[in-house]
């Protein structure tokens, strides 16, 4: 990308990100359509980006196996305009289909979804999952893990969990459980959230925020895989991703390893045999 093109898209962030802030997160929706009636008490919101407008096989799956483990679900997507296919094969599976102004990344498409949730409908709600496309899968049914972290006592959970910067419950996949719903951390964090255009102050707003808000409220926090269970601290998700499959069954792969490789692993051309090898149903596709 050209310079002058760099500029004029941070630009355009910056302008989106100030709209959502002084005008509320409805002003970046561009199109909000119905689906499947609701049928569940427990909602996934799934955040989605496509550079085509396009739906990959693998979400698909991925959505048909989160309406299996008995959530309804949100999709919220940043590609303007969902390809025709794209939108019927999401209306038979979703509940809501939103398309909203590309800024702020996965964070933003949880508020704008969950800003849209009356007060009712969170008054029956009784757990919300925030998962993001930035993981494929999962490869195997969840229902085994929900049951394990359920033991647990949670008000908010994720799968893995991360030191750098600020020790944080990784947000590629977040849950809330009826006791943060009820009691206010949920609402009172999303409010309180303000849209961001540069990606570092979102880190530090978004993912380690939200953990810094949880704990400063006392809720109890904590992650399936510890960073303590790992062979050091770093993102675990990128650094021991064959570990986290093979000795724990993780049920997801970060899709940055396969498509980009940014740190040269060796092992990352091997990464279907090794989701295969633990999970041998699953319908392995390209990424």
């Amino acid at each position: 990308m050209s310079f002058p093109a760099r500029v004029s898209r941070k630009l355009r962030h910056y302008f989106l990100a100030r709209k959502g802030n002084l005008r509320g997160s409805a002003a970046l929706i561009l199109q909000d359509w119905s689906g499947c009636a609701p049928a569940s008490s427990r909602l996934c919101i799934y955040a989605h980006y496509s550079t085509d407008g396009s739906v990959a096989s693998w979400i698909l799956t991925a959505l048909d196996g989160l309406r299996n483990e008995g959530f309804d679900l949100v999709f919220v997507t940043s590609a303007e305009g969902l390809r025709p296919e794209a939108l019927e094969a999401l209306r038979a599976r979703c509940t809501r289909i939103l398309v909203r102004e590309n800024v702020s990344l996965d964070f933003a498409s949880w508020k704008c979804a969950i800003d849209r949730l009356s007060p009712s409908q969170l008054a029956t709600t009784s757990q919300v999952l925030l998962l993001n496309d930035s993981v494929y899968g999962p490869f195997g049914p969840l229902r085994p893990l929900f049951e394990e972290m359920s033991g647990r006592n949670l008000d908010v959970w994720g799968l893995t969990e991360s030191p750098e910067i600020a020790s944080h419950v990784q947000s590629y996949f977040l849950v809330f459980e009826r006791s943060a719903l009820q009691g206010g951390l949920f609402t009172d964090f999303w409010k309180g959230f303000r849209f961001q255009w540069r990606k570092y102050p979102l880190i530090r707003a978004g993912e380690i925020g939200l953990s810094q808000f949880a704990l400063d409220r006392g809720a109890r926090i904590g992650a399936w895989i510890a960073t303590d269970r790992l062979p050091d601290s770093r993102n675990p998700t990128l650094f021991h991703w064959e570990l986290l499959i093979r000795e724990f069954g993780f049920p997801f792969l970060k899709t940055e390893l396969p498509r980009l490789n940014r740190f040269a692993d060796p092992r990352i051309a091997e990464w279907k045999s090794v989701v295969q090898g633990r999970f041998p149903g699953y319908p392995v596709s390209k990424l």
